[in-house]
């Protein structure tokens, strides 16, 4: 009777060998904490075409530290697939599993087939700040750079000016412009609403973006929030401002040099002159009293003449 020699080493081809790490439902190369769930190893699932692989043959996975030769049986081929656990890696490491083939004559194969995930179930997360470092109130025309760092890069954080992962009050925020030297850093500016005197506040809540795994971030301002949020004073800024315009009025009373006048209970307040002289006091009421800071300017026929600023104890 012939005798058959096969010394070929098995190889994955022979039965269409695949290999997958299942821990990573959505292979996507991380295992996030959702997929991770309560289960504390790696699974890895290797899969053969039903029709080629033979009860006997040997599928070998391994993790490195970790080998784990299956025979197959009847049922297994039935099923179309083994499957191994491996201890989960630490966070930020990568497991990369392999499997090899050793056909029924008991050749060990050197090819493999093999996957890999990284462990990643930190959130990402976002610090909100201003550019303003003494909590300056804006004023008309004013505006400030707002800045959103992230924790790690993200490709789905987004405003557009209008919409996206930004929450906004008290005015508009121009779309975002990533940082060219750090992906993490985005900066916007914020421009209050105008005849208004209020307080504007720019955050962000949880489950607005993610990180290349796919966690979201559990970051917010919301005290009321539910977990798994987490609540973070850095997560929302707010901003004083005053765009409303002054409600007083300034009637003039009377101006020096007033060589107009023909008696003296008119003198200084028919604002006709002869004098043509450099030099004229001019003087005046307000409807109301100003607050520290704010000034009167003083124009003729559309030309400033001069301005008058309002001391912190309420004089000009």
């Amino acid at each position: 009777q012939p005798v058959v020699i096969d010394s070929s080493a098995g190889t994955p081809a022979e039965i269409n060998l695949g290999l997958s790490i299942t821990t990573d439902a959505d292979h996507n190369a991380y295992v996030t904490k959702t997929e991770l769930g309560a289960s504390t190893p790696f699974t890895s699932r290797a899969t053969f075409d039903t029709a080629l692989a033979k009860p006997g043959m040997v599928i070998t996975l391994s993790d490195g530290p970790t080998t784990t030769p299956i025979t197959l049986t009847a049922t297994d081929i039935a099923n179309g697939f083994v499957t191994a656990t491996f201890a989960t890696p630490a966070e930020g490491t990568v497991q990369t599993v392999t499997a090899k083939l050793t056909d029924l004559a008991g050749n060990v194969g050197t090819a493999t087939v093999s996957d890999s995930a990284t462990l990643d179930t930190t959130p990402i997360s976002v610090i909100v700040s201003r550019a303003s470092t003494t909590n300056a109130t804006l004023g008309a025309g004013g505006s400030e750079v707002i800045t959103f760092t992230l924790s790690e890069a993200s490709s789905n954080f987004t405003w557009d000016g209008a919409t996206g992962d930004i929450t906004v009050t008290g005015g508009t925020l121009g779309a975002l412009t990533q940082s060219s030297t750090d992906p993490k850093v985005y900066t916007a500016t914020f421009t209050p609403a105008a005849n208004s005197t209020t307080a504007a506040s720019i955050g962000v809540l949880d489950g607005k973006f993610s990180d290349a795994a796919g966690n979201n971030n559990l970051d917010t301002y919301l005290s009321t929030a539910p977990a798994p949020a987490v609540v973070e004073t850095n997560n929302q800024v707010s901003l004083a401002y005053d765009t409303l315009p002054p409600t007083q009025t300034v009637s003039f009373s009377s101006m020096t040099k007033d060589s107009g006048v023909t008696t003296t209970s008119t003198i200084n307040s028919n604002w006709l002159t002869n004098d043509t002289s450099a030099g004229r006091l001019v003087s005046g009421f307000l409807s109301a009293p100003l607050a520290a800071g704010e000034v009167v300017n003083v124009y003729s026929n559309g030309t400033l003449l001069g301005t008058a600023t309002v001391a912190a104890g309420g004089t000009p």
